[in-house]
């Protein structure tokens, strides 16, 4: 049973590691599309 831990805390490691590279990827988009509405906004 103790040889299983590392390997689950390896994949815990990979899945925070993953959800939080997608949080990034969703933020990004949100704020490229806060922008894209800024600017089509000033050209009105």
């Amino acid at each position: 049973m103790a040889f299983d831990l590392p390997n689950q805390f390896e994949d815990l490691h990979k899945e925070l590691t993953t959800g939080s590279y997608y949080v990034q990827n969703i933020l990004d988009l949100a704020d490229i599309n806060t922008r894209l509405q800024n600017v089509s906004q000033g050209q009105e």
